[in-house]
């Protein structure tokens, strides 16, 4: 695959995911969103970059529990020997997909596995989404992980903390939020079925 084809691809997610945050972080009080909109541009210490290296709720953003969907919903491999799992036989060398979507909305590892909770991972002994728990695995595991992972958490991160810092977001037309399709589309990124309209109107200069 050539670099081109690799930027693409991830700049491609980078845009399904900050439509899904967008989409998806609904407060809960109408009033609420300005309300802590303002707080975060009023001059001092808790804005700008320091407070950005203070805080740990952009690093919760992609780990939502669960995710919009992975970066691949089913992961390929190739097992190297025989294998019995849960009763059944697996050949060496046979394809094996796992179905990361489903993994992140298992209830039995999640409670209200379809909410918005970011802070759920704020918790002691959450699984997280680097690979070391099976309960969550959007970038895979073990050396067949997401190589990118890093740089599309930044990315993330600085896109979403920009637009939500200098902008506030209106849905059009006097749509309300409960009329946003939020299906996915099944395919080898599983992007959203509508994409995300929303108007944006200026509230600051950013410096972030």
């Amino acid at each position: 695959m050539s670099g081109r084809n690799v930027w693409w691809h991830g700049d491609s997610r980078i845009r399904d995911r900050v439509g899904h945050v967008g989409a998806d972080e609904k407060p809960r009080r109408p009033e609420e969103g300005p309300r802590r909109a303002h707080q975060c541009s009023r001059p001092g210490p808790q804005c700008g970059r320091a407070r950005l290296r203070q805080t740990n709720l952009p690093p919760l953003l992609p780990q939502r529990g669960p995710p919009p969907p992975p970066p691949i919903p089913l992961l390929l491999h190739e097992t190297a020997e025989d294998a019995t799992i849960s009763g059944y036989h697996i050949p060496a060398k046979s394809r094996v997909m796992i179905n990361a979507w489903a993994i992140g909305r298992d209830e039995s590892s999640w409670e209200d596995a379809e909410e918005f909770k970011p802070a759920r991972f704020l918790r002691d002994g959450v699984p997280d989404f680097k690979g070391s728990n099976f309960e969550f695995i959007p970038f895979g595991s073990g050396r067949r992980s997401c190589p990118g992972m890093q740089l599309g958490l930044y990315a993330l991160e600085m896109a979403v903390a920009h637009l939500l810092h200098c902008f506030t977001w209106e849905l059009p037309d006097g749509m309300k939020p409960n009329d946003l399709d939020m299906s996915d589309v099944f395919g080898l990124t599983a992007p959203r079925a509508e994409r995300l309209v929303a108007v944006p109107r200026p509230r600051l200069l950013c410096q972030l």
